[in-house]
């Protein structure tokens, strides 16, 4: 064990310069404090862990790392008095390599924690970046466990410990509207002074379930509880659960497709093996990872809803080895085609025949009947939903008396879009039935919510949607959807989103706005051999700038925000002290104010309207 007492303790060290990194999560905290550091040179290593010493320029460090799998590593903590501290974990990171995480717990806990560093543009060199853990309370005795983590690095550099005070829970539970609850850390500006009390905020994240299951380490049932477990003590209000990989193999027990690795032993894609793994470990224990993520939400406090991806898949998806493998070769003839009459690249299956429609159905009524709090319907995972395929130019052609292949442009452009829309207007009102007949048997109503393609851009919003075969105003006048939430058209990198638009069309239906945002953005462009070697692409969003952009959607007028395939949010420590934060509007407003809202700047310029 070591004792240092230091005015400033450094986080982000350069091990290519021996300099100092710029730390945006660097704490004042530790100014005059004792802090107790773990000698990891000294540390007893199982096999598969090794420790090197990696020199500086003014020091040397002992990095002590591991490649999954490995056995877990117990690291005695240096308490010698019991009281809380404050612990700290230096989290290695590899030029180049984006791929380091690792799982940690303490005792007391019962839930593993998985953690990584932050994802920055700049990654040529070897750092280490610092972890803010938590504040626990420790014994003599007591110690840190790590595990590695699948497609993972784990590597560490330090554990350090310093006496703090107890810290308060922040929840959904414990912010009333108006109130400001200290951090367990200075990563917060100063607010400004408090405005009026603000209602509630509503905030969610979507978890793409089957990476989940291909990234954590998930060996039994109840470690499905480290993806949960951070939303549980967090200001989020609603979980977008994933109920399938691609559309057609689910994540849950489906009587009309089976169940994801029942049937298929092999996989175009590692990740997809992975999950399949899961599942069955899952399957053994009798376990419906859908009705565990559930059970676990309602324990918590917080909404579970199905998220389905209407329209995703792949051209390895078509074989003969699983339910919904057979379902799309027996379909291979009805999928969506191109103008020119190929099918189209993103290998969607139409919804102008009634068997597409049909099966959607089906899959969703089933995912209502689970206790789950609505539908989230994913049209951007993959639009076109209707294209050039003879069903719809054979019905055209009968109620319009017009060949598009002939007729020019003009004649025929309008209808055209019209009637393709209409199939899926058909498959929401087909969908709505069979809701209602789940209601009448659960004695509640099942909202829907659906997320499109409808960025800043007009051209690329609302008339690309129509393009597409998606009609959301119709949807929303009719009642179909409760819930609407553009987005740009690919959801995964950070971009700005106008509601200015999207309000106007929605006006006089109760159809409520959500905002969709990323939590990262792509800076480069790897191939599928560099993001298995590397990690990904995308560097990470500073979670200021997540948050600013909530508040800018809540101005805007949304009901609520979500973060869009965010199940990695809660994993870099200092991030989540702050993203944790994003259902507190008031701690929004009271941040970012009120000044930024809708584009065209109507919430500002006054004008009086001539009658």
């Amino acid at each position: 064990m070591t004792t240092t007492s230091r005015r400033h303790f450094m986080t982000g060290v350069s091990l290519a310069t021996g300099g100092l990194l710029l730390d945006p999560f660097a704490r004042s905290v530790w100014a005059e404090q004792r802090t107790l550091t773990v000698n990891l040179a000294d540390l007893d290593l199982p096999d598969g862990w090794t420790r090197k010493e990696h020199r500086t320029r003014n020091d040397s460090v002992w990095i002590v790392s591991a490649e999954h799998p490995a056995p877990v590593i117990s690291i005695p903590l240096p308490v010698e008095n019991s009281g809380h501290f404050e612990l700290h974990l230096g989290m290695v990171v590899r030029p180049k390599y984006r791929n380091a995480a690792m799982q940690v717990k303490i005792p007391g806990q019962r839930v593993w924690r998985r953690v990584r560093p932050m994802r920055f543009v700049e990654d040529s060199v070897p750092a280490v970046q610092d972890g803010m853990l938590g504040v626990f309370e420790l014994d003599e005795g007591s110690t840190l466990q790590i595990r590695t983590e699948p497609v993972s690095y784990a590597a560490i550099a330090y554990v350090t410990l310093t006496p703090a005070a107890k810290p308060k829970t922040i929840s959904r539970r414990a912010l009333a509207p108006g109130s400001v609850e200290p951090q367990t850390s200075n990563t917060s500006p100063k607010p400004r002074a408090s405005a009026p009390r603000l209602m509630p905020a509503h905030a969610g994240v979507v978890f793409d379930s089957a990476m989940t299951m291909s990234t954590f380490r998930i060996e039994k049932p109840s470690d499905l509880d480290t993806v949960l477990a951070p939303y549980a003590v967090s200001t989020f209000t609603h979980i977008f659960w994933g109920t399938g990989v691609g559309s057609y193999s689910p994540l849950y027990s489906s009587e009309a497709l089976g169940w994801h690795g029942q049937e298929q032993k092999e996989f175009r894609a590692d990740h997809r093996a992975r999950t399949a793994d899961v599942m069955r470990m899952l399957a053994r224990h009798k376990v419906d990872p859908l009705t565990y993520a559930i059970k676990f939400a309602h324990e918590n406090g917080l909404q579970l809803w199905a998220n389905d991806r209407i329209s995703k898949n792949h051209e390895h998806d078509f074989r003969d080895d699983y339910p919904g493998g057979r379902f799309l070769l027996k379909h291979k003839d009805k999928r969506v085609q191109a103008s020119d009459f190929t099918p189209h690249y993103q290998c969607t299956m139409s919804f102008a025949y009634p068997e597409i429609r049909d099966m959607k159905v089906r899959t969703l009524a089933e995912q209502a009947k689970y206790n789950v709090d609505g539908l989230y319907l994913d049209f951007v995972r993959k639009p076109p939903l209707v294209g050039w395929e003879p069903a719809v130019l054979d019905s055209f052609k009968k109620q319009h008396g017009i060949d598009p292949k002939k007729a020019p442009r003009d004649e025929w452009f309008d209808p055209w879009i019209d009637h393709g829309c209409g199939f899926v207007t058909e498959f929401m009102r087909d969908l709505r039935e069979a809701l209602d007949r789940v209601e009448r048997e659960r004695g509640r109503r099942i909202p829907v919510m659906a997320q499109v393609n409808g960025d800043w851009r007009y051209s690329s919003g609302f008339p690309s949607c129509r393009m597409e075969g998606l009609d959301p105003v119709v949807w929303a006048k009719e009642g179909l959807i409760d819930f609407l939430a553009p987005s740009e058209a690919n959801s995964l990198w950070h971009q700005g989103q106008s509601f200015d638009r999207w309000r106007q069309l929605l006006a006089g239906t109760d159809c409520k706005l959500w905002g969709a945002m990323a939590q990262k953005f792509r800076e480069g462009q790897r191939s599928t051999e560099e993001r298995e070697r590397l990690g990904p692409e995308h560097a990470d969003l500073d979670p200021w700038r997540v948050m600013r952009h909530a508040s800018d959607l809540y101005n805007q007028g949304a009901e609520g925000v979500y973060i869009w395939e965010a199940h990695d949010v809660p994993t870099v420590p200092q991030r989540w002290e702050v993203l944790k934060r994003i259902g507190d509007r008031q701690f929004l407003h009271d941040t970012f104010s009120s000044l930024i809202g809708p584009y065209d700047g109507s919430h500002t310029f006054r004008q009086k309207v001539l009658k």
